[in-house]
């Protein structure tokens, strides 16, 4: 085992290919500077045989061009601390399917449950409910919390996903970043998808800013390798996305928001979006 005390990106990358690491776990965020490093074309992964990822959610687009750049297929896991961290994951040498975070993990229950908390039919989007041995018993010293999260024996998630035929679980976002334009739902993660596949978008993250008219208004906060302008970026989602889920507020940063671990906090636009509203 190889241990860094900081993650930088092209020092990292280096580190993979000397030292011949044949796993390596990361974040969203670590991937995606892995690829807009111009140097990933020369160095040698072929040793690389398992590449993790956990945090938050792994575009398509970045799996695929991770896949195609150091010939590594990234297997994606979900899970949150009320879950002592894992409740899906693909089991070792199984084929990976893009966009999902695998079968939840065995003695473990899940459901996929509408606001009234009935189960949703198969490939509906609800609510992620789960149980087993690895729940939290409860927050410190929050009652009130605690029997908002954990009911009847099944702990309610906050994430909005959807399982197939299969079984296999997808992740469509956090239920509390779902954007109410004028009546209807938009995920963020679905408009972020497209953006990620734009060839000048490093980075992104798609919140909801107070509108007077819709309610809500979709807001991009996006990081460019060159320069983009906004008709553009607009001009792209249209062709990609229905006309209600185009972003219609866009904002260039140099960086998003993160925190220690490299994960992009939506907290901090948000509030942006309410002083720009």
């Amino acid at each position: 085992m190889y241990l860094e005390e900081r993650f930088i990106p092209d020092v990292i990358l280096k580190r993979i290919a000397d030292y011949k690491i044949s796993i390596f776990l990361g974040v969203p965020t670590m991937y995606t500077m892995f690829i807009n490093l111009p140097q990933i074309k020369e160095l040698d992964f072929s040793h690389l045989r398992t590449a993790g990822c956990g945090g938050a959610t792994l575009p398509v687009e970045i799996v695929e061009r991770v896949n195609a750049a150091m010939g590594v297929d990234i297997g994606e896991g979900y899970g949150q601390t009320e879950s002592t961290v894992m409740i899906s994951c693909f089991p070792p040498n199984s084929e990976k399917v893009h966009g999902s975070v695998g079968y939840p993990l065995p003695g473990i229950d899940l459901k996929i449950v509408d606001p009234s908390g009935q189960e949703v039919p198969v490939g509906e989007v609800g609510e992620i409910i789960f149980r087993g041995p690895n729940a939290m018993k409860g927050y410190y010293k929050k009652e009130y919390e605690t029997e908002e999260t954990i009911k009847d024996g099944w702990v309610y998630t906050g994430d909005l996903g959807k399982q197939d035929e299969k079984g296999l679980l997808y992740i469509v976002d956090r239920k509390k970043d779902i954007i109410i334009r004028g009546g209807y739902n938009i995920y963020p993660r679905e408009v972020e998808e497209v953006l990620y596949t734009h060839p000048q978008i490093v980075e992104c993250a798609v919140v909801g800013e107070s509108d007077p008219t819709f309610g809500e208004e979709v807001a991009a906060y996006i990081v460019v390798k060159e320069s983009a302008t906004e008709e553009e970026i607009m001009a792209y989602c249209k062709e990609k996305l229905a006309h209600y889920k185009i972003p219609r507020k866009i904002y260039f940063l140099e960086s998003l928001p993160k925190n220690a671990t490299g994960k992009i906090l939506k907290a901090p636009l948000k509030k942006k979006t309410n002083v720009n509203a």
